[in-house]
């Protein structure tokens, strides 16, 4: 898996997921001393988990801006304008192989944790919205005081992200 520098070059890069068990991710989430928040708990408990197949595909990391939406955009808008430049959505456990291979992200530039959205720092895994409303959207990975986080998000269709929010996609629409 890649480096938090490959990551955040906007270069395409090899992300492979599937190839651990569930338990053995969590053993691993554990060891390393990766926090996890509510959502992200109830994302791992989840039936994500259910069909999940080893595969290795390209990954990118593009900000909103960077898909062409200067003033921010919902999720929708989001999705919409990656997948018109050639990208897709992330199979959504993507986050859980992702935290534990980019050992090396910085620290984010403050601890807050961002109500209503994006904290500084993170990396959000686009995913396709996986459940109803009310219920965890997706995990985004973040880094507070040199501890590694798996969170999970919420944010309804008319959230309206940021140009600067930072979130992975499928390099290719599949």
């Amino acid at each position: 898996m890649a480096t938090w520098s490959e990551v955040s070059s906007g270069e395409p890069f090899a992300a492979r997921i599937g190839d651990v068990s569930l338990g053995d991710l969590r053993a691993t989430l554990s060891t390393r001393g990766v926090q996890t928040n509510a959502s992200a708990d109830a994302l791992l408990s989840s039936s994500i988990w259910d069909d999940v197949t080893t595969e290795t595909f390209l990954a990118v990391a593009r900000t909103v801006s960077e898909l062409g939406l200067i003033g921010g955009g919902t999720y929708p808008d989001i999705l919409r304008a990656a997948r018109a430049v050639g990208l897709g959505v992330c199979p959504p456990t993507t986050g859980v192989f992702l935290r534990l291979a980019l050992r090396d992200q910085p620290a984010a530039p403050d601890a807050m944790m961002s109500k209503g959205s994006a904290p500084s720092g993170s990396l959000t895994i686009a995913t396709d919205p996986l459940f109803d409303e009310g219920l965890p959207r997706g995990f985004y990975l973040r880094v507070i005081g040199g501890v590694p986080w798996l969170r999970g998000f919420h944010c309804s269709d008319e959230h309206v992200w940021s140009p600067g929010d930072l979130l992975l996609f499928r390099d290719g629409n599949p």
